[in-house]
Parts: structure tokens; sequence; C-alpha cells
């Protein structure tokens, strides 16, 4: 919904630990985010929005100084997304 609810939907995460769509891209391995800039400065037209999974605070502001300009960084907090997943599971 943050991304407008248009295009394609990351539903899973790849091995390489990002991914992109047409509105946004999801880093959710930091260790890789020298690959994620990377593949979004050879698009033409970077997605708008990108969400950076991380809890550190210099790594989120290390990502955000080097995305395309125009791409807005959303911060999603690493722990809460485990949180979450544990309470959809406990929920089964």
């Amino acid at each position: 919904m943050q991304a407008g609810a248009i295009g394609g939907c990351i539903s899973k995460v790849p091995a390489e630990g990002w991914a992109l769509s047409e509105r946004y891209g999801v880093l959710a391995d930091i260790d890789v985010s020298e690959s994620f800039v990377e593949a979004l400065a050879t698009l033409d037209e970077p997605p708008p929005l990108v969400f950076v999974v991380t809890d550190s605070s210099s790594d989120f502001e290390d990502v955000t100084r080097r995305l395309p300009q125009g791409t807005r960084p959303y911060r999603l907090y690493e722990s809460y997304l485990r949180s979450f997943e544990i309470n959809v599971e406990a929920a089964k």
C-alpha cells in the first residue's frame, strides 16, 4: 500500500537479498546493499520507493546516501518483521 498498490508485488525476497518491482524495491540483506544500489543505478527510472530492512540507523543512512535521486527510503525494522513472522506462524 505504501508504494501505491500499483504494479507487481514482491511477496518473497530472493536469495540475493533484494528485489525490485516497477514501484518499489526491498533490500532485505544489508550486506548486499552495494549490488542493490548498483542495480538501481542501471535503471532508466528507478522505483520511487525503497524499503531497507535493518535495525541499524547507520546502515540505513549509508544506503540512503547512495540511492538515486528521487528514490524515497523507508526503514523497516528487522526485529519488527521477525516478531510479525513469529506471530503469524503462531496463529496457524
